[in-house]
């Protein structure tokens, strides 16, 4: 096993930052003041995401009320909740497929986030948790696998060597072959931009819920991935496994989530096939 937490660290630091308008929204999950206006000058000081929350405010699963020309009638007809994960959608997708490399599938790769990111929203409201940060963590969960692809190809193959040898889930390949694994690499590179301490550590912990006693979110992101490959979201290899006191600690069953399934199914679709990653 080699150790190249140092090397990763510095590599981090060059992997391209989020959009402004991507970061300023993730921050004011810590705002309870933010203003609807302030939400309206973020979006449309960004073309990309402008174009892309009104494409989705104007899909079939939104769009009731007609056309959609406006952020400000957008928030008006579906909350400013909803629209803020859009724009991130938005947003986040467009900049992160610029950075992919060969070794990962992106299309795959936005479904599964998309998928967690619906999970994790669900689940959090189940719990009596913030719903962005449950939404932003689970999008983002996989962001250091994104890096590994793109920053670090050489290891990439020996990762993916090592996983079908040994028939082992991604995390315990890369733990077996840098030291760290992408749970780790995409914390480091949301608290270097910044993040809410709560986003970050949803990330770095998700798969770790078996050893440790996470917060609240790390135990959510790590239930929703296991129930997005049980609803078949969008797959990136092998299930996790569950860990045993996850479910307990949130006090909730999987049978008390059938209720959101369908919900859980019908976003996913809607949100992956309009932004194209079905």
């Amino acid at each position: 096993m080699k150790n190249f937490s140092e090397e990763l660290l510095q590599k981090i630091e060059t992997f391209p930052c989020l959009p402004h308008a991507v970061i300023d929204i993730i921050r004011s999950t810590n705002d309870d003041n933010m203003e609807v206006n302030d939400l309206v000058k973020i979006i449309d000081s960004d073309l990309g995401m402008l174009t892309s929350v009104l494409k989705l405010a104007n899909s079939a699963r939104y769009n009731s009320f007609g056309k959609v020309a406006s952020t400000q009638r957008a928030i008006m007809l579906l909350g400013s909740n909803t629209i803020r994960h859009l724009a991130l959608l938005g947003g986040t997708s467009a900049h992160l497929k610029k950075t992919c490399g060969k070794g990962l599938d992106f299309n795959k790769f936005m479904s599964h986030s998309i998928g967690v990111a619906c999970c994790a929203k669900h689940l959090a409201k189940r719990c009596n948790e913030n719903q962005d940060v449950a939404f932003i963590s689970g999008l983002l969960h996989d962001i250091g696998q994104l890096f590994l692809a793109g920053y670090m190809p050489v290891e990439m193959v020996e990762i993916n060597n090592y996983q079908k040898e040994h028939n082992c889930h991604a995390s315990i390949a890369e733990t077996e072959i840098l030291g760290v694994n992408h749970a780790w690499i995409g914390s480091q590179m949301t608290k270097a931009w910044l993040f809410p301490a709560a986003i970050s550590d949803g990330i770095e912990h998700h798969h770790a819920a078996q050893y440790m006693h996470p917060t609240k979110i790390a135990d959510i992101i790590h239930v929703a991935e296991v129930l997005s490959h049980a609803l078949d979201l969008g797959s990136l290899g092998i299930v996790p496994p569950l860990a045993p006191n996850a479910l307990n600690r949130l006090n909730i069953t999987f049978n008390s989530l059938l209720p959101d399934f369908s919900a859980i199914e019908d976003e996913h679709t809607c949100l992956a096939h309009d932004l194209s990653y079905s």
